[in-house]
């Protein structure tokens, strides 16, 4: 007769106990959250964060449309700077450059780019930049921005650009905003940025874009929010006010929330559109971030 084979516990799990006091399972309000729960189910966000992201940049590169994967191929040296990024088919897709592809799947499809003389105001450190003017032959591009991120775009842009293109490129510091009252753009962009500025000067931007744009496409969060995920961000009161109330919308909303997000698009299409000559086009969730919204304006003939 043979004798029954013992099954041996992986000592890798005997340290299990230590982690389940005596309330976890009683508590069940919390216990989806307790270093138990994290344990047994091995996905817990504190370590895995950078591995989650990754995962989101996986699941979200493998359903890009060919006209997509497109536009990300036509834009080289992406790389550059080494992002945290994955692979798919061959092409790196970092988390900046697939929302770049995102935005200008939503632009061309909307407006012919070629030829045309665009205006974009925040321009960060140019992604949205490399982007078009890899994918497009315009006429012109100029950023308006702080001048310390005018210094990195400056320099980021000329790397990674073919000189022909960086040729296009008219670069302003908000001191010299107002050359621009003469010129009138077919296009003006404004990504992730209005959030951030006073009230006042939004409202510049928009009567400015009202008078010298034909087209204005906006990517911005439709709402603020308080911070309770992260629970070990450090308390900085005066830095959580400024971010709470700086930029022209400050409603405070659940950003995990689709109706919420949905009815607060509504007060962001009214406010950015520039006046009443102005025609909303086009409106939508901007993925992948879940309060984001982009809306497409254009100016009646």
């Amino acid at each position: 007769m043979k004798k029954e084979t013992e099954i041996q516990v992986d000592k890798q799990w005997a340290h299990i106990n230590e982690l389940l006091d005596g309330n976890t399972l009683e508590n069940w309000a919390s216990f989806k959250t307790s270093p138990y729960f994290y344990r047994i189910t091995t996905w817990n966000p504190t370590s895995n964060g950078l591995r989650y992201l990754k995962i989101l940049l996986y699941n979200l590169g493998t359903q890009l449309t060919p006209q997509q994967f497109n536009f990300l191929s036509n834009i080289k040296n992406r790389t550059i700077g080494n992002p945290i990024s994955v692979t798919i088919d061959g092409e790196e897709l970092c988390y900046d450059y697939i929302q770049a592809v995102y935005e200008i799947t939503t632009l061309f499809n909307l407006i012919d780019l070629n030829d045309k003389n665009i205006l974009e105001i925040g321009g960060g450190y140019g992604r949205t930049c490399h982007s078009v003017l890899s994918n497009v032959k315009c006429n012109s591009y100029t950023i308006v921005d702080l001048e310390e991120m005018i210094s990195v775009s400056r320099a980021y842009l000329k790397k990674v650009l073919d000189p022909s293109n960086y040729k296009k490129i008219m670069f302003i510091t908000i001191d010299d905003f107002d050359t621009l009252r003469e010129k009138y753009f077919d296009l003006t962009i404004q990504i992730d940025g209005f959030n951030e500025m006073v009230k006042e000067v939004v409202k510049n931007y928009i009567n400015f874009i009202d008078v010298n744009s034909l087209n204005f496409y906006v990517k911005n969060p439709v709402g603020k929010y308080k911070n309770i995920e992260n629970i070990n961000i450090t308390d900085d009161t005066p830095t959580i006010d400024r971010a709470l109330n700086s930029g022209i919308i400050t409603d405070i909303i659940d950003i995990n929330n689709n109706r919420e997000i949905k009815k607060a698009s509504y007060n962001f299409n009214t406010i950015f559109q520039p006046s009443e000559k102005w025609k909303l086009i086009h409106n939508s969730w901007a993925p992948p971030v879940s309060h984001c919204w982009e809306s497409f304006f254009k100016k009646n003939k």
